[in-house]
C-alpha cells in the first residue's frame, strides 16, 4: 500500500519563515524611513539659542554623577571579590604548606604565596593583608574596599567578614 499523503510541517514551516523575514523587512525599512525623512534644521531659531539650559545641563549632571558612582561602587565590589579570591586561595596554599613542613603552619606568612597576595592586595587596596601564624594554626585578613571590614580565613576553617581586625591566629567574630 502506497501512501499518498504529503507532509504539512515542511510547507508551514516554510510559510512562518516568509512571514518572519517579510515582517522583518517591512519594519526596517518603514523605521528607517521616518529617521530619514524626518528634516533636520541648519539654523536654529531665537529660542533654541536663548532658551534657560540650566535645568537640563543639572539633569544631565546629576544623571552623570549617579552613573560615576554606580561604576565606582561597581569597582569597589570587583576589588572585594579579586580580595576574597586571593585570600581563598591562600587556603590550598596552606594545606599545602603545612604537608610539606611536617605538619606545620610556622614560617606560612613569609611563604611566597603569601607575599604575593599581599603584593597583589596593596595593588588594588592600598593597605596589606595581616598574617599571623603558629605551629598549629594561622589567620590571614585583609581589609575590604567597599565597607570598613575585613575578609579572614584562617586555619579552622572559618571564612568571614568581621569589622574587628584580627590580631591574633583565629578569626575574630
Amino acid at each position: 500500500m502506497k501512501n499518498n499523503q504529503t507532509g504539512f510541517i515542511t510547507p508551514l514551516v516554510m510559510v512562518i519563515i516568509l512571514l518572519l523575514m517579510g515582517g522583518g523587512y517591512y519594519y526596517f525599512t518603514t523605521a528607517n524611513k521616518s529617521a530619514i525623512l524626518s528634516p533636520v534644521s541648519k539654523t536654529a531659531s531665537k529660542e533654541d539659542v536663548s532658551g534657560d539650559f540650566s535645568a537640563e545641563t543639572k539633569s544631565r549632571n546629576k544623571s552623570y554623577q549617579s552613573n560615576f558612582r554606580t561604576r565606582k561602587e561597581k569597582m569597589t565590589v570587583g576589588n572585594d571579590a579579586k580580595i576574597k579570591h586571593l585570600l581563598l586561595s591562600l587556603r590550598t596554599s596552606s594545606d599545602l604548606f603545612y604537608d610539606s613542613s611536617s605538619e606545620s603552619y610556622k614560617g606560612f606568612c613569609q611563604s611566597s604565596e603569601v607575599i604575593s597576595a599581599n603584593n597583589e592586595i596593596l595593588k588594588i587596596q592600598g593597605r596589606g593583608l595581616q598574617c599571623f601564624d603558629t605551629e598549629s594554626s594561622y589567620s590571614v585578613s585583609a581589609p575590604l574596599t567597599f565597607n570598613p571590614e575585613y575578609f579572614c580565613i584562617d586555619s579552622n576553617g572559618s571564612m568571614i567578614i568581621t569589622s574587628i581586625k584580627t590580631v591574633t591566629t583565629f578569626c575574630a567574630k
